[in-house]
């Protein structure tokens, strides 16, 4: 019998505004703002847990978080204000901002720690990484996270492994201290205190494989 408990996390951008909106709470369990506020989405993680032996799919509509089509059973989903458009010339409007970024980063550390989910390619990764590696579902052909515009000389392909690296140095900090945060509260319009403004992140690439299909 599967185990009824959060295996993954998904890291998505929204491909909007700086500031979360209605659809984004309703389709991430939380979303990163553009001034690093953390905003609960309207349900939370353990909706995307199967009930009774239901996938997800056959569940009522809005039940439960969709946010990665193809693979939103036991997955929690994270996402990063920003990113409007797609220029090929990286010229986003909203671009992701390093300071959002490490606090989105450190947020997928302490869910992490809590729902003890290992960081691997096949558990933190993100949605452009799911549908590379699942190309029958949804999801294939998603661009989010295959560029941070703070660090433009990362390959599509060495994004997820730049993000699990920030990551797992996190959890590491977590770990050491031997205690985490609880996940910021169920309310979907109330933004949660900031985790502490981290150390600059190196800027060293770090290639991985994606996630297997599931």
């Amino acid at each position: 019998m599967m185990s009824q408990t959060l295996k993954r996390i998904c890291i998505h951008w929204t491909a909007g505004g700086v500031k979360a909106n209605d659809l984004d709470r309703s389709h991430y369990h939380f979303t990163v703002e553009q001034d690093a506020d953390i905003i609960a989405g309207n349900l939370p993680p353990e909706s995307n847990i199967p009930q009774n032996g239901v996938s997800l799919s056959g569940q009522p509509e809005g039940s439960y978080m969709a946010h990665c089509g193809g693979g939103n059973s036991f997955t929690i989903g994270i996402s990063l204000c920003g990113m409007t458009g797609q220029n090929p010339n990286k010229t986003w409007k909203n671009p992701l901002l390093r300071s959002q970024c490490e606090t989105g980063f450190q947020l997928v550390a302490q869910l992490c720690a809590i729902y003890g989910i290992p960081v691997t390619p096949d558990t933190v990764y993100s949605h452009y990484e799911f549908g590379l590696c699942n190309p029958s579902t949804p999801s294939a052909g998603k661009i989010d996270i295959s560029v941070l515009p703070f660090l433009p000389s990362l390959l599509p392909n060495q994004v997820g492994g730049y993000i699990r690296g920030r990551v797992s140095a996190y959890l590491a900090q977590i770990q050491k201290v031997g205690q985490h945060k609880p996940a910021p509260q169920h309310a979907p319009t109330t933004g949660v205190n900031k985790p502490p403004v981290p150390a600059k992140p190196s800027t060293s690439r770090s290639s991985t494989s994606a996630p297997v299909p599931r």
